[in-house]
């Protein structure tokens, strides 16, 4: 006989696929770090396979004026549409925060 595994309830609740969609928007940073950061995203997403990428993102230029300085500010924003199983992003987070040593700064 073959062993089945039950989830509980609690369990079950925090095992839900779920899909959003992300904006990062950046200031002063150049397209070749743009572009650098989505193929480091895209690296860790096959990597580690917590969140998928599921579409290609495009780095959108917008004009931002500085009026203080009379410049216009190199301002980027990318979209991402990702999927994670909630429960896979939530063990994800708490083994990063169990591993972050803190500092303190007088």
């Amino acid at each position: 006989m073959a062993a089945t595994q039950l989830v509980s309830s609690k369990d079950s609740s925090t095992t839900q696929l779920a899909r959003d969609r992300v904006r990062l928007t950046t200031f002063g940073v150049r397209n070749d770090a743009v572009q650098a950061f989505i193929a480091a995203i895209n690296r860790q997403s096959v990597d580690f396979g917590v969140v998928g990428v599921m579409n290609v993102p495009i780095v959108r230029d917008e004009k931002r004026t500085q009026v203080e300085l009379e410049i216009l500010a190199m301002k980027k924003t990318i979209d991402f549409e990702v999927s994670y199983y909630q429960k896979g992003i939530n063990n994800f987070a708490v083994q990063y925060i169990k591993s972050v040593i803190p500092t303190f700064l007088a």
